[in-house]
């Protein structure tokens, strides 16, 4: 109604301009008004200003229009998301920036991925394995739910938006090696198809991320489902087995596969129980079996070190390495109370879990 007024006002007075300020409106507003509202907003006489925190208001919003502010260790930068980026890049930022994926916009961090498995998994494997959920590293998880990255991604630049940006993918390479003899067969077919465009898409994402520091790719060799049984998490899937079929001699069989030495043949198990009941609603019942002794493929782990650049990685890494030494009775300040640095405390604790995820997000700095 202000709004109107001034519109109004601007055809019989002769101000010079009228400005109309709205702080944090998604205060007051439901969701669904939020969009409805924001997205409708139109004035020829009037300069609107928005101060808010809302993904619903940012999904709607023009990347053109917003003017962000993100606080540093020290200081606060601000930052315009279209700063040169060409006008067709503007509109498909736009078209993927809707209230799920607006979260990037108040992230610390942000991790791209492909779909529903890796949005499911990947948090609960952070916070099962690591004992910090990625919200407590300041890292933002955004489902693209496709491998087209390239727009989204475009707004994580020195020009634009300063904070980084992992991009995980798969690269989609042929885990069956050998197989001449099925090599007309439409499932060996299918895998040469997605090996030929994995390998265009790991080309192009790594030309696109070339030169700039706020963003990195990490590929899956293959998907992330072979990863994931890759990185010696074959109980994982054992686990579910009960769910996916009643017979026991079904269970035996597919316990015997899982169990094997040959990659191709876990890489080829992996991708038909997902498929068998669906990868989201598969990932899900995965979920449920992660514990402390389940393992991070390396490549997520290669995301989140880059997504954790410039951030207090130390207090992150105390926090992790207490939960980790509580797997074994033991804390973090038994060893502060012996070794009087951080570094000395690392080599210590590389002493005592010389295999530890943590390791290796400390090597990847």
């Amino acid at each position: 109604m202000k709004l109107y007024e001034y519109e109004m006002q601007q055809e019989r007075d002769d101000k010079i301009a009228h400005f109309l300020l709205i702080e944090e409106p998604e205060a007051h507003i439901h969701n669904h008004i939020q969009k409805t509202l924001f997205s409708n907003f139109e004035s020829s006489n009037t300069q609107l200003f928005i101060s808010t925190h809302s993904t619903q208001i940012s999904s709607v919003a023009k990347v053109s229009s917003m003017n962000m502010i993100s606080r540093k260790s020290h200081s606060s930068e601000v930052f315009w998301p279209a700063n040169c980026l060409a006008p067709t890049t503007v509109t498909g930022v736009e078209r993927y920036l809707d209230a799920m994926r607006s979260t990037l916009l108040f992230a610390k961090s942000v991790m791209l991925v492909e779909g529903d498995a890796e949005q499911i998994l990947i948090p609960q494997l952070v916070k099962k394995i690591l004992g910090v959920s990625l919200d407590e590293m300041g890292i933002s998880l955004v489902n693209m739910d496709s491998t087209v990255f390239v727009h989204i991604s475009s707004l994580f630049h020195s020009d634009r938006i300063r904070n980084y940006c992992s991009i995980l993918t798969d690269r989609d390479a042929s885990f069956l090696s050998g197989a001449t003899d099925y090599a007309n067969t439409e499932y060996i077919s299918g895998l040469v198809r997605a090996q030929e465009s994995g390998a265009l898409r790991e080309v192009a994402l790594n030309t696109h991320c070339d030169g700039n520091e706020y963003l990195s790719v990490h590929f899956a060799d293959n998907t992330f489902e072979t990863e994931l049984i890759l990185a010696r998490n074959s109980d994982l899937f054992i686990d579910v087995l009960p769910k996916l079929y009643s017979q026991q001699a079904r269970i035996n069989q597919w316990t015997d596969v899982l169990n094997s030495a040959d990659p191709s043949r876990l890489c080829h198990t992996a991708i038909f129980l997902a498929n068998k009941v669906g990868k989201g609603w598969f990932s899900i019942t995965l979920s449920e079996h992660i514990t402390a002794d389940s393992n991070i493929p390396r490549y997520i782990l290669e995301g989140i070190a880059h997504a954790l650049t410039g951030h207090a990685r130390q207090s992150i890494y105390e926090k992790i390495m207490d939960y980790r030494l509580g797997i074994i009775d033991q804390t973090y300040n038994d060893l502060r109370n012996i070794y009087d640095s951080w570094d000395n405390c690392v080599i210590a604790f590389r002493g005592i879990l010389p295999e530890d995820p943590l390791l290796a997000l400390i090597d990847m700095e």
